[in-house]
């Protein structure tokens, strides 16, 4: 049985969900010291989940990740790929590995070094470093989304945080700003991008906020009908009853979909409506599935 963990819990829960309000932020933590921001956030926050596990009496549910196991292995095997490219092949057998262009590099300068099968090993740890953020990321939800409580606060406080991401969105697109951050834009200026450089990126996120509002709907529309016959749960619906109580989260996920559809992104449109179409396949359309 679902058990939420103490409220208490929260000095570690809360500054995770806020990294993850803030990461759209700094030009959607594309550059590299947003990057570097984030990864040095999320480390603090792995430190307080595991701080939060430590004390008998203020922990917060685990889950195992025992089901995880051939996925893990996947991405194990992929960083340990990545980080085995930067290593210096010193060996002369292992020489012929390296990118071609360390030997032309080394021809042309008179120098003498260890290749590497990666071109830049400094760009390519910085892209493992963000790898291991997601990785991070998505250990932390799996954790926290032991508690169905906290797991409502996290998809609120996503859709809040996305709602305002799109109004800002749109406020620029709308008011002829055509910046980003008080920044002139430099591509996409006549589409909706927000605090994003790139349409599809923004697109993308757009698509999964909209998932966390259609969630909260949901919620709001079936869950008070689970116990209910069809005919109630019909008259219902029509009558508005149910739509009534979340006329803010109906307004805000039109603002979502709005910016969504602005960017004219085909990608991002059909990953949400894939995404969509997957919800109710789960969830069955109504409160019991």
């Amino acid at each position: 049985m679902d058990r939420p963990p103490p409220l208490r819990a929260g000095w570690a829960f809360w500054p995770w969900v806020a990294l993850l309000t803030f990461a759209p932020l700094p030009l959607g933590g594309a550059r590299p010291w947003a990057a570097s921001l984030l990864e040095g956030w999320l480390g603090l926050c792995l430190m307080l989940w595991a701080a939060a596990r430590i004390r008998p009496l203020d922990h917060p549910p685990q889950r195992s990740l025992r089901p995880l196991l051939g996925p893990f292995l996947l991405v194990a095997a992929a960083l340990l790929w990545g980080w085995l490219q930067t290593l210096p092949l010193s060996l002369p057998r292992l020489a012929p590995l390296g990118h071609p262009l360390w030997t032309e590099a080394a021809e042309a300068l008179g120098a003498s070094g260890a290749p590497s099968i990666a071109l830049h090993p400094g760009a390519a740890r910085e892209e493992l470093a963000r790898y291991l953020l997601d990785a991070g990321v998505f250990f932390l939800a799996l954790q926290w989304g032991a508690s169905r409580r906290r797991s409502s606060r996290l998809i609120a406080a996503l859709a809040l945080a996305g709602g305002g991401y799109a109004l800002y969105g749109l406020w620029v697109q709308f008011s002829g700003e055509n910046t980003i951050l008080g920044m002139p834009k430099w591509a996409y200026h006549d589409l909706v991008t927000a605090t994003f450089v790139n349409r599809n990126h923004f697109a993308a996120y757009t698509g999964l906020i909209f998932l966390c509002l259609l969630a909260l709907l949901h919620r709001r529309l079936f869950a008070p009908l689970a116990h209910a016959t069809w005919r109630e749960t019909l008259r219902r619906l029509l009558s508005g009853e149910a739509a009534a109580r979340a006329w803010g989260w109906w307004l805000l996920a039109s603002v979502v979909l709005t910016a969504l559809l602005l960017t004219q992104s085909r990608g991002g449109v059909l990953s949400a409506g894939c995404g969509v179409l997957s919800f109710f396949l789960l969830t069955g359309g109504g409160g019991r599935g």
